[in-house]
C-alpha cells in the first residue's frame, strides 16, 4: 500500500496540478509566439497571472514530482552503475573522485540532500557533488539560474540531469 503525499493547500487533487502546468505551457507558449510577432500579450498575461503565475505553476510541479521522483530514479540508477560512490578514473578501483552531477531545473533539493547525506558517523553516505540549477528557484540550495545562458563550466559533469525542461523552452 502506498502512502499517502500530503498535497499543497491550493492543490485538491494532481489532477488540478496536472491542469495548472498543462495551461502554463500552453499560455506562455502563446505569450512567447506573441511577443515574437509584436502583438498584445495584455490578454495571455491575465490568463497566467489568474493561474497564479509561474510561482503557483512551480507549486504544481512540486505535486507531480513528489508521485514520479526523477531525483529517486537518478540516484537507484547511480547506484546500480556505481557512481554513487564516485568514478575511478584510472586503473586503482580504490582511487574515487566524486561523480559530478547537473540538475538543470531543479524543482527540488532531494539530489543536494543526497550529496549532503551522512552517516551515524558523520562520514558523508555518497560520493557525489551536485550543482542544481532553476530559472525560479523555490529552495535556497538551488542556484538561480537559467542554462542557455550560464558561461560554459571548465569542470566537466558526469551525468547531466534535465526532466521536464525541454518542455519549458518555447522558442
Amino acid at each position: 500500500k502506498r502512502k499517502a503525499i500530503p498535497l499543497a493547500p491550493q492543490f485538491k487533487s494532481r489532477k488540478r496540478a496536472r491542469k495548472v502546468t498543462t495551461l502554463f505551457h500552453k499560455y506562455t507558449k502563446l505569450r512567447d509566439q506573441a511577443l515574437s510577432n509584436g502583438d498584445d500579450t495584455t490578454q495571455i498575461d491575465a490568463q497566467l497571472a489568474q493561474l497564479g503565475g509561474r510561482r503557483e505553476y512551480q507549486r504544481a510541479s512540486q505535486i507531480s514530482t513528489s508521485f514520479h521522483s526523477t531525483s529517486k530514479w537518478i540516484l537507484g540508477c547511480l547506484a546500480q552503475n556505481g557512481w554513487l560512490y564516485g568514478i575511478h578514473d584510472d586503473d586503482d578501483e580504490r582511487n574515487r573522485r566524486p561523480t559530478r552531477i547537473l540538475e538543470i531545473g531543479a524543482i527540488n533539493t532531494k539530489l543536494l540532500d543526497a550529496a549532503a547525506a551522512t552517516n551515524k558517523d558523520n562520514v558523508c553516505k555518497h560520493k557525489i557533488t551536485v550543482r542544481a540549477i532553476d530559472l525560479h528557484s523555490m529552495h535556497e540550495g538551488i542556484e538561480e539560474a537559467d542554462f542557455l545562458q550560464i558561461p560554459v563550466p571548465r569542470v566537466s559533469f558526469d551525468v547531466i540531469v534535465c526532466s521536464m525542461v525541454l518542455n519549458c523552452v518555447t522558442t
